[in-house]
């Protein structure tokens, strides 16, 4: 945890990133919370103010959404929080469910990252809250509506996705949530990326390797008429 902390709390992180982008917040705030919490893991404090945090992470939102379209393609359909029957705690898609997403703005087909199990929280009324950020930069609060049946004691069905744009702030309170299982889903996502592209880097590799081994075969051919 504390080499991601440390990662993205470097003034040398991404800095062509700084410059503010038409329709995003002023980043000053933020630039000068993570000047403090960079002097504070240099000085070995670990202990920040709320105002702190949060600013923190509305600066790593943006660094997020500046970069979320080239690397995340996933949808609130694939949100999955909600276990199955009998899959011993395996957690289900909502696109399973097929539920109803109240809200004109928002459907399963809603582009951006959300935080699944076990970032979610469950309420004893059925309802389970979790978080995500859309294409747009929005925070977002989801809650999901859910049923049990007697048969199916274990398998929580989706009924009706409720999606609202709230400030960090509420959004927080509103889930009961440590600010700091936010911030170690974002590195969890990052990880995710780097992960992906290094995937596909390597694959790429392998098909430019092959087309140099033809290219030589052609060329010697060439050579031999």
């Amino acid at each position: 945890m504390l080499n991601f902390v440390q990662l993205w709390a470097s003034e040398g992180y991404a800095p062509h990133l700084r410059t503010k982008e038409q329709g995003m917040p002023s980043t000053n705030s933020a630039k000068s919370a993570t000047r403090t919490l960079r002097d504070k893991l240099l000085g070995g404090d670990l202990k920040f103010s709320e105002d702190e945090l949060l600013a923190i992470l509305e600066d790593r939102r943006e660094i997020l959404v500046r970069f979320m379209k080239m690397f995340s393609s996933e949808k609130l359909g694939q949100l999955s929080c909600l276990t199955s029957s009998g899959s011993g705690g395996m957690c289900h898609s909502l696109d399973q469910d097929c539920p109803t997403v109240s809200g004109e703005m928002f459907s399963l087909q809603t582009r951006g990252i959300f935080a699944g199990a076990p970032n979610a929280r469950y309420t004893a009324d059925n309802y389970c809250k979790t978080f995500g950020i859309d294409y747009q930069g929005n925070w977002l609060l989801v809650r999901i509506k859910y049923s049990t049946s007697a048969s199916e004691p274990t398998h929580q069905k989706a009924g009706i996705v409720y999606v609202s744009v709230e400030d960090l702030h509420t959004l927080i309170l509103e889930i009961g949530i440590d600010p700091l299982v936010i911030w170690t889903f974002f590195g969890y996502k990052i990880e995710r990326w780097v992960s992906d592209r290094k995937c596909l880097y390597e694959q790429a590799l392998a098909i430019q390797g092959g087309w140099k081994e033809e290219a030589q075969a052609f060329s010697l051919l060439k050579s031999l008429s």
